[in-house]
């Protein structure tokens, strides 16, 4: 009866959001602690938990898409019959593009040590990615979101940045840059939960018209003021003295607890996972969703050693 229910509501050209919905109130009497959800559209689990009042399990979504459960048996095959899932060799053959297994297999071996996957398949069936990663800077990476956006990759593909700035986004626009997803050492929007975001965002506008600081800004200027400040505490600008105290120095300027590691002197600080956003923007300067924040921990630095 859902099966039918979905295909009469594509018939009629409702959206696939407001499909999901439809089969969700169709059941609605049901009562259910949760939901195995399985069709044909690419993300429609991920769709379903949106609306759905209990949680959704992904029983397989579209050509693609992600089907967890049989890569979850796939695994309990492999490790009741091999003993172990480490140290694999692990060939992938077949039509490989539209595969929605194959997608979770391959993510889900990727947790286990030593393990290497091979894919085997035509050109024209190869997997394709899932993730496109741009790690270039500046023009060059406005340009590249751009030309990804007028192709049309990031319909199945997530474009990611390493380094996402404000004023990239600001020069690509919103509509190129929705949906991008980068680190970046400061935004704005901090302000929202450091104290000292906003205290620093305050005096900013005060003194640049009510713009808002962009994250190279607030960079530099947290750079000459740790500078500054440990000249001060130093009581001299002899470079052995500065560089003691910059050692010694614990700070929190502009975005939270900062301090500079004794090995190499790498500033040890949070860095900001954010995404590029069109729609529910505050205003003109809200461009981006913080999606999460790594705190100042040594264990996401290269070792001295």
């Amino acid at each position: 009866q859902t099966e039918k229910l979905v295909e009469l509501l594509r018939e009629k050209a409702i959206g696939e959001v407001r499909v999901i919905q439809a089969t969700f109130s169709f059941h609605a009497g049901v009562n259910p602690e949760g939901r195995l959800f399985k069709n044909d559209l690419a993300g429609g689990a991920k769709r379903a938990a949106r609306v759905s009042p209990v949680p959704v399990v992904n029983a397989g979504d579209g050509g693609g898409g992600q089907h967890p459960t049989q890569a979850l048996l796939d695994l309990y095959t492999i490790q009741r019959e091999r003993k172990s899932l480490d140290g694999l060799s692990v060939a992938i053959i077949g039509e490989l593009d539209e595969g929605r297994t194959v997608r979770s297999l391959a993510y889900l071996l990727s947790k286990f040590e030593r393990v290497k996957i091979y894919f085997v398949s035509p050109p024209e069936l190869q997997m394709k990615p899932d993730i496109l990663a741009l790690c270039n800077f500046g023009r060059d990476q406005v340009n590249s979101v751009k030309q990804a956006t007028e192709f049309g990759i990031k319909a199945k593909t997530k474009i990611i940045a390493p380094v996402l700035l404000y004023t990239a986004r600001v020069a690509g626009g919103a509509d190129s840059f929705d949906g991008v997803v980068g680190g970046t050492s400061y935004y704005w929007r901090l302000e929202d939960t450091v104290p000292t975001a906003k205290a620093f965002n305050d005096k900013f506008r005060a003194a640049h018209g009510g713009a808002v600081p962009s994250d190279y800004g607030a960079l530099g200027y947290a750079g000459v003021r740790s500078v500054l400040t440990a000249v001060k505490n130093a009581g001299d600008t002899d470079t052995d003295k500065v560089i003691a105290a910059m050692r010694a120095l614990k700070y929190d300027f502009y975005k939270g607890p900062q301090y500079y590691r004794g090995c190499d002197h790498q500033s040890v600080q949070s860095v900001l996972i954010i995404e590029s956003k069109s729609k529910g923007m505050k205003d003109k300067n809200d461009v981006f969703s913080i999606v999460s924040i790594e705190q100042p921990n040594e264990k996401n630095l290269r070792t001295c050693d």
